[in-house]
């Protein structure tokens, strides 16, 4: 009696194993063969599947008999296997790249919102305006255009012909001048109003360089170590009813220093003096930045006699106005001398040449008697 119920078990036991097999084996991209993490791997008509680990392996249980196999990856092709599933297969797949599409390019026009942009007093100057403006004696242009802006304070005959605006700029912020008309390349430029310079104190001393008796003033001023910053000192003769206010005005006049700060040129030498005019002499941050720094300037001693009080201004000036006043000391210094490199004075127009910069400026006096 045990021997039959012995063959009725094993029966059982062979139905069990012969209904389904393992498939498994590595899913890689035929280019290189790097392994497929995540391959997507299951039967058409059963929707069974699982998918690629790590390594790109897989494995998972079919029925005997005929079935279809489906292997998809992002960007690559899809592929399908006929298999007759007889034992525990071992199947290996490389799938293919799809063929890339041709670049499609969608350009389209987005309005400009204010709120999008940070700079204020922006004023467009359209040119078919400019070319519509009536004119006597003469013909269109954009600084006579310039002159009939709101705002907009023109120089008078013999003056610098510099056009300057009423408004008082906020420190901080970004201004655009542009010009624009269809069809053409429009001109445009900014510049940002910067902080001005805290000036601490200033001091007086005699000194002696090159066989001559300066007055040299040492102005102690702060500087921010959070951002790089440009420079302008000029000296003024005070002209002012009272010196207790020391309100800004006077006559620019020439200095002289032996801070190498305000050198031009590579060669340093602490005890040579170099002569500055009317525009005052450049400077940057590059040495001294976010300390207490002591500018010292020279004056020659015979020429106090007429100066009875002296009017230190220091301008915080931006990058581009900067780099304009460098090489445009730099072009005139050249100026004569045949072997000189060319140089090239800072424009920040585009498409345009000019300089459009803005500065902040402090002053402070002191008696030189």
């Amino acid at each position: 009696m045990k021997k039959p119920l012995f063959s009725t078990l094993v029966f059982i036991l062979f139905l069990q194993f012969s209904v389904a097999q393992t498939v498994s084996g590595y899913v890689t991209r035929s280019e290189d063969g790097e392994p497929l993490i995540g391959c997507n791997i299951y039967n058409l008509e059963t929707l069974e599947g699982t998918t690629s680990n790590l390594y790109g392996f897989y494995s998972f249980t079919l029925p005997v008999g005929e079935v279809k196999l489906s292997f998809s990856y992002v960007g690559l092709e899809r592929k399908q296997i006929s298999l007759d599933v007889k034992n525990d297969t071992t199947l290996n797949n490389a799938l293919n790249s799809i063929n890339q599409l041709e670049e499609v390019e969608i350009v389209a026009n987005r309005k400009e919102r204010i709120e999008d942009h940070s700079q204020m007093s922006s004023i467009d100057v359209p040119l078919d305006k400019i070319k519509t403006m009536p004119v006597l004696l003469g013909e269109q242009d954009v600084l006579k255009t310039i002159q009939l802006l709101p705002g907009v304070q023109s120089g008078s005959e013999g003056s610098s012909g510099i056009y300057e605006s009423t408004q008082t700029p906020k420190i901080g912020k970004v201004y655009t001048l542009r010009v624009a008309s269809d069809g053409l390349d429009s001109v445009r430029a900014e510049s940002e109003i910067l902080s001005p310079v805290q000036i601490k104190r200033i001091s007086k001393a005699q000194k002696r360089y090159e066989s001559l008796d300066y007055t040299e003033l040492s102005i102690v001023f702060s500087d921010d170590e959070k951002v790089a910053n440009y420079y302008n000192v000029s000296l003024y003769e005070y002209e002012g009813e009272t010196f207790g206010n020391c309100e800004f005005f006077g006559t620019p006049f020439y200095f002289a220093s032996v801070d190498n700060e305000l050198k031009i040129g590579d060669i340093l030498d602490t005890n040579s003096v170099e002569y500055f005019d009317q525009d005052g002499a450049a400077f940057n941050d590059l040495l001294f930045n976010g300390t207490n720094y002591t500018l010292k300037l020279l004056i020659e001693n015979r020429h106090i006699d007429s100066i009875d009080v002296a009017m230190v201004e220091i301008k915080s000036l931006s990058k581009n106005y900067y780099e304009y006043i460098t090489t445009r000391t730099a072009y005139i210094l050249a100026q004569g001398d045949p072997f000189s490199q060319p140089v090239y004075v800072k424009s920040n127009i585009e498409n345009g040449y000019g300089i459009f910069a803005g500065y902040s400026n402090t002053w402070d006096c002191i008696p030189l008697k």
